[in-house]
Order: C-alpha cells, then structure tokens, then sequence
C-alpha cells in the first residue's frame, strides 16, 4: 500500500484547539465556528442562507431525535448538510463519511471547501456513536478559521458537473484541508502495519470498529491494516484500485447503499479478482473467527475478542460542576486519539470498555472538600479498594476523621478505600 496514502493518527495535534467532545457535538461546534449563524437546524433554512450567499450548514440533531427536515438540496448553491448514519439523500454534489470525531470535524473543512468548487451541495454522514461517547478532538481556532477564509475558492457558476471533474475537485478540497490544519488528509488513508498479511476495506463510518478489530488481529498474531474510504459519492474507483494494489489480502466489509459492489469493483481494476465480505459486524465477539474463515486462515482465536481498551478505569469527583470541567481536562490530557475508549457514564469518566453496569464503580475518586464525602453520593459510587483523593486549600486537619458521621467511616473502612489529602495551598495550580 502507498506510504502517501497513510494518515496520521486521528486526533493528532495539527493546529487549532484540542478539546474533548462527542463525536456530534464536535461536529456542531465546528460548523457554529464555520458559519456563526448560518449553522442551523433545517435543511430547507440552510438552503435559503446559501442562496444569500452565506456560508451554512445543518447541525446534527440528538441521533434519537430523528432529522429535522427532508434530506434534500433542491437548487444547485454550495452548503452542508450533516445527518446520522445511512439513508436516502436527494440532490446532493457528494458525499462524505465518518466515526471518528477529528474525520467529520476535517470533513467539515472539506465540505465547505469542495461544495464551492462544485458550486452544490453536500453530505456529511456521521455514524452513530455510543451513548456517552467522548473523543480528544483538534477544532478550528480562530487562526484556522482566518487562513481557511483567506484561501477559499471562488464559488463557481451552478452548472452540471461530471463525476470525474468533482473527485478532481475533491482532491484539491483535502489538499487545502490539510494544509490549513496541519494535519495530511486524504479521500482514502490506511492504518497499520507496513505490508500486512491483510487489509479490512471500510467506509469511513466503520473506521473506529474496523482500527479495534485490527488491533485485535494484531494480538491474534494477524498483520491486519484498514483501507478507509472517506468520500462515497463521487466513489474514487480509480483512486482506490492504487491504494490497494499491494495489498495481499483484502475482505470487504459492508458499508453504505452500494459500497460493497464499489469497493469491489476498484478492487478488481486493482488486481484483486476474489475479494471475500466480512460476514460478522465489526464489534462482534465473533469478528476475529469471522475474518480467518473469510480468508481460509488456519486455526482460530486465541482467545475471546477484547479490544485494547478491554478492561475499564472509572475515574469519578464532586462536586458536580468543577468534577465535568476536571474530568473533561483529564480526559484531553491523556487520551491520544481512538487507542483508548473514553465515555462520561453520568457522573464518571471511562477509560477503556464501557462496563455494563449503569453506574459503574469508580477506581479513583476526587473530592474537593471531605464534606462532599456525606452531602453527595460519592461513597456509594467507589469500587472496593479504590483511590480517593481528597482535594483541599490547607493542610490534613487533626480532627476531620472523627468529624465525619460514624456510618461514613464505616463505609470507608468497608471498602477499604486509600485515602490521599491533596494540600493546594502550597500550589498555584497552573500549568507549567
């Protein structure tokens, strides 16, 4: 597979502003970035600011909620529309595809970008994502946002374009993306290894699960890369057929309306005559099983399917509004890109596999007074043997054990937690 076609990790720096969000909700903060205020709601209301010649784009609405509005761009002027998941669009230029929240944040670039080239408008499909979801994610500052304005293309005249003419276009709307973010970005990019003894070929909303399960197959002892394709409509045949003309083995999994049949052709025009399609869903415990019998290989899992992340930290603190703002901040700290799943479960954030339980127990908590210890529930949210680290302007008080009610030093000593007494006074808590 060509080296130039690789992206680097997402949620690599580039520049802008690194933030923690929702997949969507970092979506929408782009587009409000982008647009002020032609990021709206409606379709039909986006149309009409782009024939005043503002820039728009529709925001994503909760994925429960339905869209808002028929998926349709009537008249041939350049905006944006974002919607979840698969499902019919009508009049749209093109079409791109993402889960991973810093793909559809540079999608956002790209999409305004190329439907003024086009002079059209497009699509920008976001799978969607787990409840409670969180990724690390760059976002345009206002830097950004002043160099991607000052080397937008001129809005062409509403006219008919070929296929050919709008993934020339599309290439040139990615280049610009790119340069102005600091970050390479392509139609298709591949993940993993050098040379793997097999490729999973995914559309971009199956990108998340696909790079989980390859690193799965990594841990299987299987040298397994991801062939991600980005812009499905226009679909770049030619495109891919050279990204996968090196690949050994590649395994279709399903995508879109007409992304198997697609894919497969490209890969035919690349070589590959006999291309299988992954029969299981990506997050399936079944998936490593699923692709050896695919592709004929020998034996099976060593073991049941566990992501990298497979086994959860619950990281927890009170009180409620400075605990989001921290938990938020811990989180854009430490999680580099998708190699490590993060939610917020109520109250909690999650490092690794979401757990099962609705409220999950806490390995470490923060508490900004010992107080909160019996005015919130914090205690009943800790797991056995946890951390808690109580956070204070002063030192240790002699007497602050025996100030807390008999039923809360039971419970402490129940569950055998390890007390920390974190003294700021001796700190001006800013970053160094």
């Amino acid at each position: 597979m060509p080296r130039a076609d690789r992206q680097a990790e997402p949620g690599s720096t580039g520049r802008g502003e690194t933030v923690v969000l929702a997949p969507d909700a970092a979506v929408n903060e782009t587009e409000r970035r982008l647009c002020g205020p032609g990021a709206v709601s409606r379709p039909a209301v986006a149309e009409g600011m782009a024939h005043q010649g503002r820039r728009a784009a529709t925001l994503l609405a909760q994925a429960a909620a339905g869209p808002l509005g028929s998926d349709t761009a009537s008249t041939r002027v350049p905006w944006v529309h974002h919607r979840f998941g698969a499902g019919p669009t009508s009049g749209f230029a093109f079409e791109l595809d993402a889960s991973l929240a810093q793909d559809a944040v540079d999608h956002c670039l790209v999409a305004h970008d190329l439907a003024r080239r086009v002079g059209a408008a497009g699509v920008c499909r976001l799978a969607v994502p787990q409840a409670g979801m969180l990724d690390r994610v760059v976002l345009p500052d206002q830097a950004l946002l002043k160099a991607f304005e000052n080397t937008e293309p001129p809005t062409v005249a509403p006219r008919q374009r070929t296929e050919e003419a709008i993934l020339t276009d599309a290439v040139l709307a990615f280049r610009r993306a790119a340069e102005v973010t600091g970050r390479p970005l392509f139609m298709i990019t591949v993940d993993g290894p050098e040379n793997p003894e097999v490729a999973l070929l995914v559309s971009g909303a199956a990108r998340r699960d696909a790079r989980c399960l390859a690193r799965a197959l990594e841990r299987d002892g299987l040298r397994c890369g991801v062939v991600c394709v980005h812009l499905l409509r226009p679909f770049p045949t030619a495109a891919l057929s050279h990204v996968i003309g090196g690949v050994k083995r590649l395994l279709l999994v399903p995508g879109g309306a007409g992304f198997v049949e697609a894919a497969r052709r490209a890969a035919i025009e690349g070589g590959l005559t006999a291309v299988p399609v992954l029969g299981e869903p990506l997050a399936s415990d079944a998936a490593i099983d699923a692709v050896r019998e695919a592709l004929d290989l020998d034996g099976r899992s060593s073991a049941a399917r566990e992501d990298a992340d497979g086994r959860s930290l619950v990281l927890t603190a009170r009180p409620s509004g400075w605990a989001e703002r921290f938990l938020l901040d811990v989180a854009r700290r430490i999680a580099p890109g998708d190699s490590i799943r993060l939610s917020m479960e109520h109250d909690a954030l999650v490092f690794g596999r979401r757990p099962d339980a609705p409220e999950p127990p806490a390995q470490i908590a923060l508490c900004a007074h010992p107080t909160y210890l019996e005015s919130t529930r914090l205690l009943l949210r800790l797991d056995q043997g946890a951390v808690l680290v109580i956070v204070a302007a002063g030192p240790l008080p002699v007497d602050w054990w025996g100030d807390l009610q008999p039923d809360t030093r039971a419970l402490v000593l129940g569950l055998g937690l390890r007390l920390h007494w974190l003294d700021l006074s001796a700190s001006d808590g800013a970053d160094p």
